[in-house]
């Protein structure tokens, strides 16, 4: 297996294309590509497995819609986003999406980011035992409430006191 930076893209122009749709063009050419966001600079990520994507893993370094789909993640200056992590059913187990995003981090690292920031659901366990075993530290709870069309969210002081921000957007 080979870990690889498979592109960065800055995407200047409105792109409609999902993760599903990415991984399938990787498959079949191993270039630069490009994701459903708008103006964004995304890099992706990958552990390749011969020529099967086994892992792979987007990291932003400006404004990311997250979900819901109203919200958006600001990194802030000192952090990288790291999101939409997947590793093929075939490679589970194996901790790649670890190896992966530990490899990303050494790079975002040497360029004096401070590290990486990601954002994960309070009941997807896989992914919170995965980071906790890399070490990331749990610095705040964002809290989003939809009742009647009325949107409601709340971030804890710690993201802040990590200049990093979630707003509607």
């Amino acid at each position: 297996m080979a870990a690889v930076r498979l592109g960065s893209y800055k995407n200047t122009r409105r792109e409609a294309m999902t993760v599903g749709t990415a991984a399938t063009r990787i498959r079949s050419s191993v270039t630069t590509i490009g994701l459903a966001h708008t103006l964004h600079d995304l890099t992706l990520y990958g552990i390749l497995d011969g020529e099967i994507l086994a892992a792979y893993g987007w990291y932003a370094r400006t404004p990311t819609r997250i979900d819901p789909p109203d919200l958006v993640l600001h990194p802030g200056n000192e952090y990288v986003y790291m999101y939409k992590g997947y590793t093929h059913t075939g490679h589970r187990g194996r901790r790649l999406h670890a190896i992966g995003m530990t490899l990303a981090l050494q790079e975002y690292l040497a360029r004096g980011f401070k590290g990486l920031v990601s954002y994960v659901e309070s009941n997807n366990f896989s992914s919170l035992n995965s980071v906790t075993r890399m070490g990331y530290e749990i610095f705040g709870t964002v809290y989003a409430l939809e009742m009647f069309g009325i949107h409601l969210v709340h971030a804890s002081a710690g993201w802040a006191a990590h200049g990093v921000r979630v707003e509607r957007g």
